[in-house]
């Protein structure tokens, strides 16, 4: 299927990062409850904009094969909205902005709320590939960075996968 990537927060970082996927073959949903902030994202057939009042509900709207990025007003908003994606799904990527304090917080945060400290340990925060400088132009480019590196990981383990098992189809003996 297509790539399917959705980004909770339509801020500054998103704004950035929301062009530069539109670049790719993907389809990108960006939520957020703020109208001024989604209508500065481009117009384009592969995107959707969906003005969120309650963005922890509208994970349910996402393919369970999406890959996640959090990047919300602020810590109070990116925790549940991450606590419900860890809850309900097991997606390929789950990214957080934030620095490696905040990253602390929310794993505590997130082990105290009953999410298992392997599955809080999984997500991508910091996010993006440790690259440039602490700007929303660099930091997007390294999510995009981020998010290739794992799909072609993933791509890469799916097609060994599947040689895997067509190799051991082929050793069977024929009845």
């Amino acid at each position: 299927g297509q790539w399917k990537i959705a980004i909770f927060g339509a801020g500054h970082i998103a704004q950035a990062l929301v062009p530069i996927l539109l670049t790719l073959d993907c389809r990108v949903t960006c939520l957020d409850p703020r109208d001024e902030w989604l209508n500065k994202l481009p117009e384009h057939k592969r995107l959707t904009k969906i003005l969120s009042l309650n963005m922890r509900e509208d994970v349910a709207l996402l393919d369970p094969e999406t890959y996640i990025i959090i990047m919300t007003a602020g810590h109070c908003t990116d925790t549940p909205v991450l606590h419900e994606v860890l809850r309900s799904r097991k997606s390929p990527y789950v990214g957080v902005v934030g620095s490696k304090a905040k990253a602390l917080v929310m794993r505590s945060e997130l082990e105290q709320m009953g999410i298992d400290r392997e599955l809080s340990q999984s997500v991508r925060s910091p996010i993006g590939l440790p690259f440039g400088d602490n700007n929303p132009a660099e930091i997007a480019l390294s999510i995009a960075a981020q998010l290739i590196q794992t799909r072609d990981l993933r791509r890469k383990s799916e097609k060994e996968l599947s040689e895997t098992s067509a190799l051991n189809l082929s050793s069977q003996p024929i009845r």
